[in-house]
């Protein structure tokens, strides 16, 4: 990357600071994140579980990387919380909640996903980013969602090893993220929403 996407990494460093993980891999959306997980977790072929009432994206995501969503409706309480496992891959969607400090109540082989989106808790319209402590998957993430390529090489430099998918965070929403990060508190309230059952959709007949 270039300059022009400074503001991106110094709001990955300030998430991940503010969360206590090591490292942050800032994207287009929570979707984009949950997506590119469950590539780099290899679910192709594999059974996970999920809540029957979550955002659609969050399921297709498992459709899109080659799983197979199982509609699970005791897993529907997740929003007590504010975050769920896929399944036991080790991906959390935890669109709806981030707090200060949040590390502690994840594992260090999680990649924990969130979202900025104009409702949620860091209001920056549209945004995610993964959460890990894990240096092998955040190098391949960051190539994943720049189109395969290596942070900081200029393109006609770059010898790409990975066919990634563009979804780069904007300069312009990370520094949105920025100015909020400057006035934020501890945080940790979940933010609620009415899901709909996603498992009785049309989609699923064939």
């Amino acid at each position: 990357m270039s300059d022009l996407f400074q503001p991106v990494r110094d709001f990955e460093e300030k998430i991940a600071n503010y969360t206590g993980f090591l490292y942050g891999v800032a994207v287009e959306s929570c979707s984009a994140a949950l997506f590119l997980s469950c590539l780099y977790k290899n679910i192709q072929g594999a059974e996970v579980n999920v809540p029957s009432k979550t955002y659609p994206s969050a399921v297709f995501c498992i459709n899109h990387a080659g799983g197979v969503p199982v509609f699970d409706e005791k897993m529907n309480n997740w929003q007590e919380v504010g975050y769920y496992e896929l399944g036991d891959t080790g991906i959390i969607d935890s669109a709806k909640y981030i707090k200060r400090g949040m590390r502690d109540c994840f594992h260090s082989y999680n990649l924990v996903c969130l979202s900025f989106h104009a409702k949620k808790n860091i209001p920056i319209g549209r945004g995610g980013m993964i959460l890990s402590d894990d240096i092998d998957a955040v190098e391949w993430l960051r190539m994943a969602r720049h189109d395969g390529r290596h942070d900081k090489t200029p393109l006609k430099e770059d010898n790409i090893t990975v066919m990634g998918w563009n979804f780069l965070m904007t300069p312009e929403q990370a520094s949105r993220g920025l100015s909020i990060m400057d006035n934020i508190r501890d945080g940790g309230k979940i933010t609620t929403e009415d899901y709909p059952d996603v498992s009785r959709y049309k989609i699923w007949n064939g």
